[in-house]
């Protein structure tokens, strides 16, 4: 238990403090996911059987970032959590992960 709980603390710091990098890389990633659909269904004909390459981008782009999507939405719960109910800490928490300050 005691393991675990220090395995998920270490998963969350690493979140909060790479959070700008991470959200970065999914924004980016889900813009190139949308470039790809774009340029695929202009080009589609009438063939037949095809595969679809979007679907495949879809579940690639969930495989390889859907559990940084996930630690994200606890970190931005968490932001808006303590942001309602103590402004100090928030502003403390922006200083020292968002903006990695020294507090």
């Amino acid at each position: 238990m005691l393991k675990c709980q220090k395995e998920i603390a270490k998963r969350a710091k690493y979140y909060l403090y790479n959070y700008k990098e991470i959200k970065e890389k999914i924004e980016q990633a889900k813009e190139d996911m949308n470039m790809t659909r774009k340029t695929y269904f202009s080009t589609l004909t009438n063939q037949g059987y095809y595969s679809n390459p979007v679907e495949n981008a879809v579940l690639q782009f969930d495989k390889e970032y859907g559990e940084d999507e996930k630690w994200l939405k606890v970190i931005n719960d968490t932001y808006d959590i303590v942001r309602a109910e103590a402004h100090l800490k928030y502003q403390f928490m922006l200083k020292r992960f968002y903006k990695k300050e020294p507090y």
